[in-house]
C-alpha cells in the first residue's frame, strides 16, 4: 500500500509542479480547479482505496494536498488547518 501511495503522490507532484509553471495567475478561482480536476482524484482514489495506514503515507498526502494552500494569494496569515477548511479540502488525520 506504501508503494501505491508513493507512486499516487509522485504523479500528483509532476501535475503540481508543471501547474506552478506554466499558471500565471495565483488565485484561488484558478488554482482549486485546476486541482480538483487533475490531482484530488488521485488523492481520493489513494485514500478510499488503500486507507493509508502509516503516518508516513498520510504526511505524503497531506503535502501533496498543502500545495494549493501555498499556491493560493490572500492566505497566508492562516493556519493550516484554516486553509484546508476555506478551500474546502479534506483533512487525512
Amino acid at each position: 500500500m506504501s508503494h501505491q501511495c508513493a507512486l499516487s503522490t509522485q504523479k500528483d507532484n509532476q501535475i503540481l509542479g508543471c501547474t506552478k509553471i506554466n499558471v500565471a495567475s495565483r488565485s484561488s478561482d484558478v488554482i482549486l480547479p485546476i486541482y480538483f480536476v487533475l490531482v484530488r482524484p488521485h488523492l481520493e482514489y489513494c485514500i478510499y482505496m488503500w486507507s493509508p495506514q502509516y503516518r508516513r503515507d498520510i504526511d505524503l498526502l497531506e503535502l501533496i494536498q498543502s500545495w494549493p494552500t501555498k499556491m493560493t494569494h490572500g492566505m497566508e496569515q492562516l493556519s493550516y488547518e484554516d486553509k484546508v477548511r476555506e478551500l474546502r479540502l479534506f483533512n487525512l488525520d
